[in-house]
């Protein structure tokens, strides 16, 4: 149970962050910024594990670090930034 809310949690800070560092007025509640946590999530640790600049935890011991924080934050700028651009 504490590795999920682990990564709700890391979601959520991810998500805000983004809507936070880019520019414009995105409506929406916690469901899209969790959304948008996870998806950043998701990219942002497939990145960075190919760049070899974190390593996936073992199963079941999963508790945010520093680098999983910064590479899902950057993740998520990524996505909004892809969103936007679409959206476009």
């Amino acid at each position: 149970m504490d590795r999920w809310m682990g990564w709700i949690i890391l979601c959520i800070i991810s998500g805000l962050a983004a809507r936070m560092v880019v520019p414009g007025n995105e409506k929406g509640g916690w469901g899209k910024t969790l959304i948008l946590g996870l998806l950043g999530t998701l990219v942002g640790g497939w990145i960075a594990h190919g760049k070899h600049l974190i390593l996936f935890p073992s199963f079941g011991h999963w508790y945010p670090s520093l680098p999983a924080l910064a590479s899902s934050i950057l993740g998520a700028i990524v996505v909004l930034l892809f969103w936007k651009l679409v959206r476009r």
